[in-house]
């Protein structure tokens, strides 16, 4: 009976606020998809009125990099998530904190969407991560949400790394396999200029996250960071790469490895030296003398 009325009571509030849109949803459309266009309409703009007194800032959201639990926390202030040019043009007034989640920043600039006096005075970060964790990642993702065929392995993910069978970023949130691209793609206007003012790893995010949320310009203590859209089915490194996969991630994001200071070694292969290197050090100190 709850439910009826709820349903009930937005309907009322549509016929009030927005008659034309109801009858075209009577029309074209079922009344409950309209209902939740509407929600989330209204949603948007609490938020964009909540906003308004927040500091200016910039989060560019690159893909599988703790964007989803990012986006949810910097909510919880009034930040907001804007993942589309319709929402963008309807929500965004160039103030207070906000991400566009992996819409290219100068494209907006560019399209006038966002302000360039907006993105010279507000602080602008993103999150990177490990390029080999980050593919793996990617792939389980891709995967899950149907973006891959069933029979995909990651042998043939890694072609079309290779080959560059994706699309560039630009002004949608995703277009077909556009979040292949290299991370430093999303950090880097069309000059190859560096445009963030502050890069956190994916890796010491939990460390670094008090820090983080203080250099935006919030008062009072961090909230907690949830753990949001996580690869469950992911398995151990070793068991997606092999040295060719390898070899294609350091030629095809080159420029994460070195601009990001990431080592191309395979993680997995360091860990695992380091741990033999351990079990040696420790076999010898117990050894009598």
């Amino acid at each position: 009976m709850g439910k009826i009325f709820g349903f009930l009571t937005v309907c009322a509030q549509r016929l009030f606020l927005e008659p034309l849109t109801v009858a075209r949803d009577l029309a074209w459309r079922p009344l409950r998809q309209g209902n939740a266009r509407f929600l989330a309409d209204r949603a948007q703009i609490r938020n964009m009125r909540r906003n308004k007194s927040n500091p200016p800032a910039i989060f560019v959201w690159i893909p599988k990099a703790a964007g989803t639990s990012v986006a949810a926390a910097l909510e919880q202030r009034g930040a907001q998530t804007l993942l589309s040019v319709e929402a963008i043009k309807k929500f965004f007034r160039n103030r207070g904190v906000v991400t566009f989640g992996h819409i290219y920043l100068p494209a907006l600039v560019q399209a006038g969407l966002v302000s360039e006096e907006f993105v010279a005075k507000a602080v602008k970060f993103a999150i990177v991560r490990n390029p080999y964790d980050r593919l793996i990642s990617l792939f389980e993702y891709l995967k899950r949400l149907r973006y891959l065929p069933k029979t995909s392995t990651f042998n043939i993910f890694c072609h079309y790394l290779q080959v560059r069978a994706f699309e560039k970023v630009g002004l949608s949130n995703h277009d077909g396999l556009s979040q292949l691209n290299s991370q430093v793609t999303w950090l880097i206007d069309s000059s190859g200029t560096l445009t963030i003012d502050k890069i956190y790893r994916y890796e010491q995010l939990s460390s670094s996250w008090p820090e983080l949320w203080a250099n935006i310009g919030f008062q009072g203590e961090a909230p907690i960071l949830p753990k949001l859209n996580t690869s469950e089915a992911r398995r151990k490194p070793e068991d997606y790469f092999s040295a060719n996969t390898v070899k294609v991630v350091q030629e095809a994001y080159h420029d994460d490895f070195e601009i990001l200071g990431y080592s191309t070694e395979p993680y997995w292969l360091a860990r695992s030296r380091s741990h033999v290197r351990e079990e040696s050090f420790q076999s010898a100190a117990t050894k009598p003398r």
